[in-house]
């Protein structure tokens, strides 16, 4: 696994929303298996990038219930992975390419080591409460 790349990530997140929707909507839609999984994103131009390491994991769809809070945790493999990606940085901290779009083009990524830390424990605390909607 690369220390740039620890992380399972898509190249278009506009499109992989649009499969998202697709699939709240239409469960019988959602793909029972990775290998599957991965043909839809590459069927549909979404670009899957996947770690060296990454294996073939069970896919597992939560679906939200009114009434309750979800609170989505990463391993901690993946605090871990996220961590030592940035140390090993120089000075980039490199955001999803939908943030593009919401802030009219490319936010500078070109920030000291702990403000790089700041960004990723709020951007962790984003995936865990907000579900980044």
């Amino acid at each position: 696994m690369s220390a740039e790349q620890p992380f399972f990530r898509v190249n278009n997140y506009e499109l992989f929303g649009e499969v998202v929707d697709e699939w709240v909507r239409k469960p019988g839609t959602r793909p029972l298996n990775w290998d599957r999984f991965i043909e839809i994103l590459n069927d549909r131009g979404i670009g899957p990038i996947v770690p060296d390491d990454f294996g073939k994991p069970e896919l597992v769809f939560h679906e939200l219930i009114d009434g309750k809070m979800n609170i989505t945790l990463p391993t901690k493999k993946m605090l871990d992975d996220a961590n030592t990606a940035i140390d090993l940085q120089k000075k980039e901290y490199v955001f999803p390419s939908q943030y593009d779009l919401a802030y009219k083009g490319p936010l500078d990524p070109d920030i000291d080591n702990p403000k790089r830390k700041k960004v990723q424990k709020a951007r962790l605390a984003d995936y865990c409460i907000d579900l980044c909607m």
